[in-house]
């Protein structure tokens, strides 16, 4: 029987890719667009947006996942505030501590970048994992 070997090339992988017909979006491996000299949005190969990134509180989350979910989507997972310390399983906020009031790990943040024919669908979720309201500036930049 002859071996048979799975390959995987990628000329940039440091960029993710979206399109659709003539529609181009192209991300860092964050989900930001604006960090590259490459990423955007781009439409008849003309970019027409050069910054796509959101903070909390004036900081970045912590991109935890990012997928590559068909030609025209990308998806993208975050937590926020980040954990503590690295140490092994569990939650990571074991110790019950907090940044801006909101607890380690307290939220879930997923981003949608889906890019269509002649436009772009840009959605974000954010969940609460804890029992506290919680109160935050959310900023975006485009």
């Amino acid at each position: 029987m002859e071996d048979v070997w799975a390959v995987d090339a990628a000329n940039a992988r440091s960029l993710l890719y979206a399109w659709r017909g003539r529609s181009l979006l192209a991300t860092d491996a964050n989900g930001v667009v604006g960090d590259g000299p490459t990423t955007g949005y781009y439409f008849r190969e003309t970019r027409y947006l050069s910054q796509l990134k959101f903070s909390l509180n004036g900081e970045l989350p912590v991109c935890c996942s990012s997928a590559h979910v068909n030609a025209n989507r990308l998806e993208f997972t975050y937590i926020y505030p980040d954990v503590e310390e690295a140490d092994g399983g569990g939650t990571g906020s074991g110790g019950q501590s907090s940044v801006h009031g909101i607890l380690r790990r307290g939220l879930d943040l997923r981003l949608a970048l889906e890019s269509h024919v002649s436009w772009l669908d840009v959605s974000l979720c954010l969940t609460n994992r804890w029992n506290d309201a919680v109160s935050l500036d959310l900023a975006g930049e485009r």
